[in-house]
């Protein structure tokens, strides 16, 4: 009915009730071919709609594909990262241990002697092993660079993405005016387009949520360049850590030349030492003897002095222990012999007991 009321008819109500009817047919189903060839065309307008439609979400789900891979690609570069970073300790740690062996070489001359050709063996093979780090981390910084391009590219594929994206939307709004001028012929195609348009929509937001989700992991890639540079640094001072080392090594080892010239002087002039010390011992044993027996005197004539002090000291303070005379005997027995009494700890104890408690 809504088909038939779009309808133009060649005449009125009146004058088709006078004209012949096999004419009126006739026009009417003339008519209606002309609408269903239009409704046709308006069809597989919408059936093109719809196969544009199903590419996109194509590309979108290649898209998606794409990031996948490109996050497993960073993965694995982040594992290589760490376990460069993890050999990079492991050689510092060996560089330590190697410079403890070189004191330990210092201090027996012998000893570091013998372990010399093993040390530099080692010392080699440490250098081998940063120069292996520093090509691993040459070949962790050019996969970071393909990895980088890569993301260029899922960039640029999105760029393209976005302009089919407007490109269709054009093309849909073209769709939408023809069906909006032809709505009263057929409401069952412009469902359909209602559906399409729906579809569109959410094509739209998420595409913008890939959008923002490549943004975020371009961010990401960004940082890892920057931790690759930093490794690159503390590889390039591992190596003149490296450099410097073995300036030390041959330092040292010409101060382990020197220590065995010493060493061989030293065993020439040892017999002349030893006889030198027996020598000595002797003179030390006789100077020991004469010191004994001077303390031995020493004793005994303390303990004389003290007698005659304490009788003295007595007399003098038996009327008045602070009269001057007390005083100055005590002044000049102190003068006399303070030196002698408290020079040993018989004698300053014999002060302490004598004189401290009277004064």
């Amino acid at each position: 009915m809504d088909l038939l009321a779009g309808l133009r008819l060649p005449c009125d109500t009146e004058i088709l009730d006078e004209m012949d009817t096999p004419f009126v047919a006739k026009e009417l189903t003339s008519s209606a071919f002309k609408a269903a060839v239009l409704g046709y065309e308006m069809a597989l307008r919408v059936e093109d709609v719809e196969l544009k439609a199903r590419v996109a979400v194509q590309k979108r789900a290649d898209l998606l594909k794409g990031r996948h891979l490109a996050e497993q690609a960073l993965k694995v570069a982040q594992e290589q990262i760490y376990e460069l970073k993890k050999r990079a300790q492991d050689a510092e740690a060996r560089f330590h241990e190697c410079q403890a062996q070189f004191g330990a070489l210092k201090e027996t001359a012998d000893a570091s002697f013998r372990a010399l050709s093993d040390t530099e063996i080692y010392a080699r093979s440490a250098e081998d092993r940063a120069r292996d780090a520093d090509e691993r981390a040459t070949t962790a910084i050019e996969k970071a660079k393909i990895a980088t391009t890569e993301w260029q590219r899922m960039i640029d594929v999105s760029s393209l993405a976005m302009k089919e994206r407007d490109r269709l939307k054009k093309v849909l709004a073209v769709n939408e005016a023809e069906l909006c001028s032809s709505r009263s012929r057929c409401l069952m195609l412009e469902d359909q387009l209602v559906v399409v348009t729906r579809e569109r929509r959410e094509w739209e937001a998420d595409h913008d949520r890939v959008a923002l989700e490549l943004e975020d992991a371009r961010s990401q890639t960004i940082k890892q360049g920057r931790i690759l540079e930093r490794l690159r640094k503390q590889a390039e001072d591992a190596k003149a850590r490296v450099a410097g080392l073995e300036i030390d090594l041959a330092s040292r080892d010409a101060d382990l030349g020197k220590l065995r010239e010493e060493l061989s002087e030293v065993r020439l002039d040892s017999g002349h030492v030893k006889a030198r010390i027996m020598s000595l011992e002797a003179e030390m044993a006789a100077t020991q003897k004469k010191l004994e027996n001077y303390m031995v005197g020493h004793s005994t004539a303390v303990e004389r002095a003290k007698g005659g002090a304490v009788s003295e000291f007595q007399a003098s303070c038996s009327t008045d222990p602070a009269s001057p005379s007390a005083v100055n005997w005590l002044h000049g027995v102190m003068g006399k012999h303070i030196n002698s009494w408290l020079a040993t700890p018989a004698g300053l104890e014999f002060v302490r007991e004598q004189f401290l408690p009277t004064l």
